[in-house]
Formats: C-alpha cells, sequence, structure tokens
C-alpha cells in the first residue's frame, strides 16, 4: 500500500516537474501517464467510429478538449504567448478530429491516450517547423490491417458531428467568443440558416449578425439561446450523431405532415422530443 501510494506520487512530481516537456520529448508511456492525469474518463475510439450514439460522440469530445486544453496550457506557459499560438491552438483542436482514425488506435482504444499521442506528436511538428525545436517524433506502432479501427457507413458522419462540436470550442478558446460559439452550435445543431435561426431567438437578422461581429446580446437573448442548447442536446441524444438536421427537415405523418423544424423555430422543440420520446416508447412496448 505505502509502495503504491509512494509510485502515485513518484509519478504526480515527475508529471509536474517536466510539465509540457513530457508532450515535446516524452517516450509513448510518458505520455500515456500524462494523459491519465488530465480526465478520469474512459472512452473507446472503435465505438465513436460505429457511430450509433451521440453520447458517445459527446463523451469523446469532451475527454479530448481536456486533453487539448492542458496541453495548450502548458504550451503556452512556456511559449508566453507568441504569435505563432493562434496556429498551435487550431492544429491541437485539429487533433481531436483525426486521432480517432490514427494508427495510434490499433495500439490503444482508449480516447484519453490516442488523443494525449496525437496532439503530442502534432505539438512536435509545429515545435520542429515554427519554434526550431528539434523535438523527436513519435513512431506509431506497426499494425496488421485487420487491427485497424473498424469504419462503418456512420463513421464520416459522426466525425462531422465531433468536428462541429471541436469547432464551437475553437470559436471560444481563439477569440473567448462563447456567443459566436454558441450561436454555430446552435445553427449547425437544428441545421438552420441565418435568417431561421434569427427567428428561433426572436431577433431581426441583423442583430445575429452584429453578434457574431463581437457585439454584446442582451442576459434575455443569452437564457433564450442557453434554453435552446438544452433543447438541441435533448434532441440529439435521441439520434446517431449529425442527424438530427435532416430528420427535422423531414415532413412526419405523425405531425400532420409538419416538418420538425417548424416546431423548433416555433419555440416548441420540447414538443417534438415529447413526441420521439413518445414514438421511442411504442415502439419498446410493441
Amino acid at each position: 500500500m505505502l509502495y503504491g501510494c509512494l509510485s502515485v506520487a513518484l509519478e504526480l512530481l515527475f508529471l509536474y516537474t517536466t510539465g509540457v516537456n513530457i508532450l515535446l520529448e516524452g517516450s509513448v508511456d510518458d505520455i500515456l501517464m500524462w494523459s491519465d492525469q488530465q480526465t478520469t474518463t474512459h472512452v473507446s475510439c472503435r465505438t465513436l467510429l460505429r457511430g450509433k450514439s451521440p453520447r458517445v460522440a459527446e463523451a469523446y469530445t469532451q475527454v479530448a478538449l481536456d486533453i487539448i486544453h492542458r496541453a495548450l496550457k502548458e504550451s503556452r506557459a512556456e511559449r508566453h504567448g507568441e504569435p505563432e499560438t493562434p496556429y498551435v491552438v487550431l492544429t491541437l483542436h485539429r487533433a481531436a478530429e483525426s486521432a480517432p482514425a490514427s494508427g495510434w488506435v490499433a495500439f490503444d482504444d482508449d480516447a484519453r491516450h490516442v488523443v494525449a499521442l496525437e496532439v503530442a506528436q502534432r505539438l512536435r511538428v509545429v515545435s520542429a517547423t515554427y519554434f526550431g525545436k528539434q523535438a523527436p517524433l513519435l513512431d506509431a506502432p506497426a499494425h496488421e490491417p485487420a487491427q485497424r479501427p473498424a469504419w462503418s457507413p456512420d463513421s464520416t458522419r459522426v466525425l462531422s458531428f465531433v468536428s462541429r462540436l471541436v469547432d464551437a470550442d475553437l470559436a471560444a478558446e481563439q477569440g473567448g467568443r462563447e456567443l459566436v460559439a454558441h450561436l454555430e452550435r446552435l445553427r449547425t445543431g437544428f441545421g438552420l440558416d441565418q435568417v431561421e435561426l434569427a427567428k428561433l431567438l426572436r431577433v431581426a437578422p441583423q442583430a445575429i449578425r452584429k453578434w457574431q461581429r463581437g457585439g454584446g446580446a442582451t442576459p434575455e437573448n443569452r437564457a433564450a439561446i442557453d434554453v435552446h442548447l438544452d433543447e438541441l442536446r435533448r434532441l440529439e441524444s435521441y439520434f446517431a450523431p449529425g442527424r438530427l438536421p435532416s430528420i427535422l427537415r423531414r415532413k412526419d405523418r405523425g405531425l400532420n405532415g409538419r416538418r420538425p423544424v417548424e416546431l423548433v423555430i416555433a419555440g416548441k422543440a420540447d414538443h417534438f422530443a415529447d413526441y420521439v420520446e413518445r414514438v421511442i416508447a411504442d415502439d419498446r412496448t410493441a
């Protein structure tokens, strides 16, 4: 017991004292240890690629962003706000999207580890290219074709869904533009155009454009946005990742031939969600 506690303490001390050097200079094992300290959630990359559950996609995105935010925090501390920082932020966010399909999945299916290895590799490439640091690149272990990530017809769709979640975080990360990120999340999540988004929020299209340029929204506007984000998350939980926009555009006999998007824009997304829950319940009892 004492040995185990001492071992953990030494690992934490190692992580604390070396900081970003783990990402730039550490071995594969060092990076795996580092990633375990950032998040305790396990998400399978192969399960994500099967594309059946939005909860898995959202959990994967959260794990990936936890890793990325920690990596950015440590790399910023070392670079002291160099002008290339926005490029590094973009590069690491893109690692979240490419990690599930990378060669690292054949080595370790845990999203924490796969994303951390992908992030470390990209940081090393950027450091060598833009900062003149000769960081040793990581070698992904060779693997047989049978060990490659299992792609399904939904893989591209689920990665596109993850990309939208990552892009929303990127918008907030690069300029503290949380409002812009939330607007884009609503627009792409529901599959709305600019005019429809304005109708949903009960404002003129000019107000949306003003917010996107950095103009402030009233507390009431922000509260409405938060309510609709909750509605979006509820609806997304019923369908495979990325399918909601197309489903909302289809006429539904159970809604008297109306398109569900009409209910969403009218502020009745909860009505459609209740309807979906009833259909699911009927299917389970049939």
